[in-house]
C-alpha cells in the first residue's frame, strides 16, 4: 500500500511517482510499450532511467525488474502523446514518466539531438 506522505515505497518509487505511473499505465497509448522511465536523462543519443513494467522483465535473472536503472539503444525519435513523452528506439518504445515542469525541457533535449544514421 503507498504511504500517504510520499515516502519511498520498497520499489523505490514515492506516491506522486506511483499516481503518475498508474496514469501512463491506463493511457491508450497506439502502440506496444516496452517500458516506463523515471529518472529519465539523455546522455548522447540514449536515455538512462529507471524501468518498471518493462515487456521483458524477468525476476529470476533481476533483468529489467522495477527500479533498475537501465540504458536504450540509440533514440531514432519521440512523440507526446497525452502529456508522455514516447522515446522510438530501432526496436523499443519507453514512455518517459516526467512531471509537467521536466517534460518542456526533456524534449527541448531531445530535439536537440543529432539524428541517428543505422548501418
Amino acid at each position: 500500500m503507498p504511504d500517504q506522505e510520499g515516502h519511498l515505497m520498497s520499489d523505490g518509487l514515492c506516491t506522486a511517482e506511483r499516481l503518475l505511473l498508474q496514469k501512463a499505465e491506463d493511457f491508450c497509448f497506439p502502440f506496444s510499450v516496452t517500458g516506463f522511465l523515471f529518472d529519465a536523462v539523455l546522455l548522447g543519443n540514449v536515455c538512462f532511467g529507471k524501468v518498471y513494467r518493462h515487456a521483458n522483465a524477468d525476476p529470476v535473472s533481476g533483468r529489467f525488474v522495477d527500479g533498475h536503472l537501465i540504458h536504450t539503444s540509440t533514440i531514432a525519435g519521440f512523440t507526446d502523446h497525452g502529456g508522455f513523452i514516447a522515446i522510438t528506439t530501432l526496436n523499443s518504445i519507453y514512455v518517459c514518466v516526467t512531471t509537467v515542469a521536466e517534460r518542456s525541457a526533456f524534449i527541448a533535449e531531445i530535439r536537440s539531438l543529432p539524428k541517428p544514421t543505422y548501418h
